[in-house]
């Protein structure tokens, strides 16, 4: 089964995507591999969002994920395992030092027919 992947940063109110580097209090994404899609799901929706909450710290990994939305289960867990995975630019205050920055993730998976 084959499926495409998006995901987007929300920091702010603003929508920022994985290619935006980092910038003033917004952590961009480095290295983001797509999550496995729910393999006992097929009877699932075709299209699945499920929206976490992270703090990007200044190491660039996620910590404290929370669900905020999800269609189910196996995708909330998903998506946890590979966000905790993921490396991230951290954010930099305005003298361009590191900071720890709280922002949600949309998590997106689409299967292909």
């Amino acid at each position: 089964m084959s499926f495409n992947f998006f995901f987007a940063f929300f920091a702010a109110g603003s929508r920022v995507s994985a290619n935006t580097p980092a910038a003033n209090g917004i952590a961009a994404c480095e290295h983001c591999p797509a999550p496995k899609f729910p393999a006992d799901t097929p009877a699932g929706p075709l299209d699945a969002r499920v929206l976490l909450q992270v703090t990007v710290k200044t190491d660039g990994l996620a910590y404290d994920a929370a669900v905020l939305e999800s269609p189910g289960e196996a995708y909330s867990e998903r998506a946890l395992q590979a966000v905790k995975g993921w490396k991230f630019r951290p954010a930099h205050d305005k003298d361009g030092n590191p900071v720890s920055v709280r922002a949600s993730i949309e998590v997106r998976f689409r299967r292909l027919r």
